[in-house]
């Protein structure tokens, strides 16, 4: 912010200086512009002898290019005030502003953009981006929609249009638009998204496993892969996929630290140790370093070791649940129990549900000599298993009509649907999950529920139940993560004076093609699933 703010200010002096020489000699106004914000030596000697509108736009695309925003400002502001009717100027200044932050400008530069070119999808475009940055999701759709009503084959329109539907969570129609959208992997990982999002998490890996064999070279392929394959407990396979994904990739801490946590659950220590170990070298201090170190350590017995870890990290997240467990279950081994006790408490505040705290909370009560309260974490530990063995079944059943409702077979998708709610009436997930993929289900088979449930008219769908189920996560306590887009972006083009033996400059974009790390995923933030074998560890 503060940055910002010294960029504006900077930008406002240089623009005033600039402004107050315009009139007089162009070599005068050379003569007084900072060193920083100069120029090729071409360009520089174009505007000293012919400024011109084109000649800044394309000054101030040179400095959009490489960051330098308060110069691309002043540069663009110089442009407009010779030609306040430039496209070109306009809708650079607006590019320049949202890479620095500035999207409330920007969407006013945009705006006076498409009056001047109504007719260019990529002006609305832009537009729609700034705009969803401010979070005015209908208005970005709009912009995006009317994009593609004047190209309907536009990537950037279509990723941008999808990226908000989904964000609405109506994944069925963004699922619908990117069905048949042009061969693109932003489109493509997108679609998995939705689909992984919606429940369908079989057409997710379809969706990537297709990403994946096109374009065996893809990182982001692999890695999205990976995250869907957690989803579905396939631990194995995911971790091959986010081996390949580092490979390609080294520096991707992500993926890193996504296998490190699959190996854990795989209770592959000795394989985790050396990338943990490298990891924490490198960021000491950070959360999921110490974490994780204190889940390798755990896992190999080095209890002392993993104590100082995890202590470490519950200061900084001490509403982390797999810290918490962790943690209880260290100092239980080291004899620790009122400390042991009370982790594993906090633990199931975070997750009451979780049978593998409360397996290790009774084992502790009962090494403290608390029998009965013991006997009572043990009933309710055993009741809790089965209800996750009945929801496990039900997902099973849930996975298998998606399949059939994707190849066709609507009626084996019914009949999977119902036995999928039957194995677990009580799961407001399994309602949600299943819920609306059913309904496509028996439309197009003509199936009526209540034939075959006679308590159907009188059960309802649970209120504020989440149709993405247990597919996606944005917080590092639930389990599985979101899938990392890639991130498409308008170019543009800057035009150069016809003095200059360069006609045209393309500015692709100042924004990086990278997803930031606002879209980057937090994966397995707990180890479901997989430490249900805590029966095993008393």
């Amino acid at each position: 912010m503060l940055a910002t703010k010294i960029a504006r200010c900077l930008a406002l002096k240089m623009f005033r200086v600039w402004l107050a020489t315009l009139c007089g000699s162009s070599l005068a106004l050379a003569a007084q512009e900072p060193p920083a914000c100069r120029g090729p030596a071409e360009l520089e000697q174009i505007i000293a002898s012919h400024p011109s509108a084109g000649a800044y736009d394309a000054l101030g695309a040179y400095f959009g290019q490489r960051r330098q925003f308060p110069c691309a400002f002043t540069a663009f502001e110089l442009a407009l005030r010779l030609e306040p009717n430039s496209w070109e100027a306009r809708y650079n200044l607006a590019l320049a502003l949202l890479e620095s932050g500035n999207a409330e400008r920007a969407v006013r530069e945009l705006r006076v953009a498409a009056r001047l070119r109504p007719a260019t999808p990529l002006t609305h475009t832009t537009l729609g981006m700034a705009l969803g940055e401010l979070g005015r999701i209908d208005a970005a759709i709009t912009e995006f929609q009317t994009a593609l009503k004047l190209d309907p084959k536009s990537v950037p329109a279509l990723d941008g249009l999808t990226k908000a539907l989904i964000d609405q969570k109506r994944y069925t129609a963004a699922i619908s638009r990117l069905k048949n959208a042009p061969a693109d992997e932003a489109l493509q990982l997108n679609l998995a998204i939705a689909y992984s999002k919606s429940g369908d998490q079989a057409g997710a890996v379809q969706t990537l496993s297709q990403m994946v064999k096109a374009n065996p070279s893809s990182e982001h392929a692999h890695l999205n892969l990976a995250i869907v394959y957690t989803q579905q407990n396939r631990y194995r396979e995911a971790a091959e996929e986010f081996q390949e994904a580092l490979r390609l990739d080294s520096t991707d801490d992500i993926a890193r630290a996504s296998l490190i946590k699959v190996l854990v659950i795989l209770s592959e220590f000795s394989t985790a140790l050396p990338l943990i170990q490298e990891y924490a070298q490198r960021k000491p201090h950070e959360f999921e370093a110490l974490y994780l170190m204190g889940a390798v350590d755990r896992g190999l017995g080095n209890y002392a070791d993993a104590e100082i870890m995890l202590e470490q990290a519950v200061q900084l997240d001490p509403k982390h649940y797999d810290v918490r467990y962790n943690l209880g279950f260290v100092l239980a081994k080291l004899g620790k129990l009122a400390a042991a006790l009370e982790n594993l408490e906090k633990a199931l505040q975070i997750n009451p549900d979780s049978s593998e705290a409360r397996f290790q909370l009774a084992a502790v009560l009962r090494s403290m000599g608390e029998r009965d309260k013991a006997r009572e974490e043990l009933k309710l530990f055993e009741q809790k298993k089965q209800e996750s063995r009945q929801e496990t079944v039900a997902r099973t059943k849930a996975d298998q009509a998606n399949q059939y409702l994707q190849a066709g077979d609507a009626r084996r998708a019914v009949e999977s649907y119902l036995e999928a709610i039957a194995e677990d009436p009580k799961n407001a997930r399994t309602h949600s999950r299943s819920g609306r993929r059913f309904r496509c289900a028996s439309q197009s088979t003509g199936f009526s529920e209540s034939a075959d449930r006679p308590d159907r008219g009188r059960r309802k769908a649970p209120q504020g139940s989440d149709f993405s189920g247990s597919a996606i996560c944005g917080s590092p306590e639930q389990s599985g993560c979101a899938l990392r887009p890639a991130r498409q972006e308008p170019s543009s083009q800057a035009a150069v004076p016809s003095g200059s033996r360069k006609q045209s400059s393309i500015w692709t974009s100042v924004r990086e093609s990278r997803p930031d790390s606002s879209e980057r995923i937090t994966l397995l933030g707990s180890r479901t699933g997989a430490t249900k074998r805590s029966a095993n560890r008393a």
